[in-house]
């Protein structure tokens, strides 16, 4: 019976939102794995071995930056994929694949690549983002955490998250604290000051966590299970929502007021209220699965897809 009364509550919920186009959509020339968005410029990371940027304002690409190409473990010549992305001031860091299945991590400045880490240090990182200039946040697949210095290219703590797999981790706004995902569906909160584990959460997500993005006081999760999860940082209090189907990508609004998801096999993404949990917004168009949903406002939001596609949507 409370299963039927939340498939109900879900679509009345859904009755609200309101179906919306993509005003602008943009092509990028590879599988798109991470986006990010700054100062009008989105920076895409693909598996081709590339990282294009694009002008939101044309659409037209204005900067592509190729890495070389790597061997595969038969000897073969392959594309080196890009993992991640991420910006600080004029500093592009690139995590992508290197020989052997290890990882390697670049910063583009001023037109050249400057190799931080590669094969040689026999790393296998799935994620890594700015925690500040000098310092970036590894998140490693054995789900093995890593603030690292750039200047002295060496550790300045290792943290083991939990015993599981690896799966996303988040930000919070002023970078001093990252909320830690993996395939048990519990969540991590651990200080960048020290690597000291802060607080653990668990009970919403019951499988592996796909998305998370942690806004202001909220974080939300996304999972294997079909669930959302809300998190609130202050009150320590959590909830749920449930869909049909696997929560690829999650986001957050700058003021953490509306929250986005993909929530089904059509690639659509639902936008949401966090405080009623009402579905206000369902945007619609996107052509594969969801790779990255971003704001970059209050009222536009980016959607991502594992193909070369890019969806810019404004809420009205």
């Amino acid at each position: 019976m409370f299963k039927k009364l939340i498939v109900l509550l879900l679509l009345v919920m859904g009755l609200h939102a309101k179906d919306l186009q993509p005003v602008k959509s943009f092509e990028v020339n590879g599988g798109i794995n991470d986006v990010i968005y700054k100062n009008g410029k989105i920076y895409a990371g693909t598996a081709k071995g590339k990282v294009d940027v694009l002008d939101l304002s044309t659409g037209k690409i204005i900067d592509e930056i190729a890495l070389s190409p790597i061997k595969d473990f038969m000897g073969d010549t392959i594309d080196s994929e890009v993992f991640s992305v991420d910006i600080v001031k004029e500093k592009l860091l690139i995590l992508s694949q290197d020989y052997n299945g290890y990882s390697r991590l670049d910063i583009y400045q001023k037109g050249r690549l400057h190799r931080i880490i590669d094969k040689n240090d026999k790393l296998y990182i799935v994620k890594a983002k700015f925690v500040d200039e000098n310092k970036i946040l590894l998140g490693q697949l054995s789900n093995v955490y890593t603030l690292f210095d750039i200047s002295s290219k060496k550790h300045v703590w290792d943290v083991q998250a939990t015993m599981s797999k690896f799966s996303n981790f988040a930000l919070n706004d002023d970078k001093t604290k990252v909320a830690t995902a993996d395939e048990s569906g519990a969540l991590n909160l651990i200080s960048l000051k020290g690597g000291k584990k802060l607080r653990h959460y668990e009970g919403v997500n019951k499988d592996e966590v796909f998305g998370i993005d942690w806004k202001k006081h909220l974080i939300i999760t996304g999972g294997k299970d079909k669930k959302i999860g809300l998190y609130d940082d202050r009150s320590q209090n959590s909830s749920a929502l449930h869909y049909s189907f696997f929560i690829y990508s999650v986001a957050l609004s700058p003021d953490a007021t509306l929250a986005a998801a993909s929530v089904d096999e059509k690639n659509n993404v639902v936008v949401f209220d966090t405080a009623t949990k009402i579905e206000r917004y369902r945007l619609v168009g996107n052509s594969s699965k969801i790779a990255v949903i971003i704001f970059i406002s209050d009222k536009e939001i980016l959607v991502a897809s594992n193909d070369n596609k890019i969806n810019l949507y404004k809420l009205h």
